[in-house]
């Protein structure tokens, strides 16, 4: 999730890189994190993006056998 942007990842987005990712790490060492903090926007643009990211990561979970 890009904190210096407004764009709003989708879920799908999120799953999307997970997976990716899970192709060159194991998802037992993988984390799903902002790529830094949130303090240079506004609360609701947080506030969503985070909610993205949690949606996200249970779509890969699930995407991956992981749920």
């Amino acid at each position: 999730v890009d904190v210096k942007s407004f764009y709003m990842e989708t879920p799908e987005d999120v799953a999307e890189r997970l997976a990716l990712c899970a192709k060159y790490i194991p998802v037992a060492r993988l984390s799903a994190v902002p790529d830094c903090g949130f303090f240079a926007v506004p609360r609701w643009v947080a506030v969503e993006k985070l909610k993205r990211l949690v949606a996200g990561t249970k779509l890969a979970r699930r995407n991956l056998g992981l749920a």
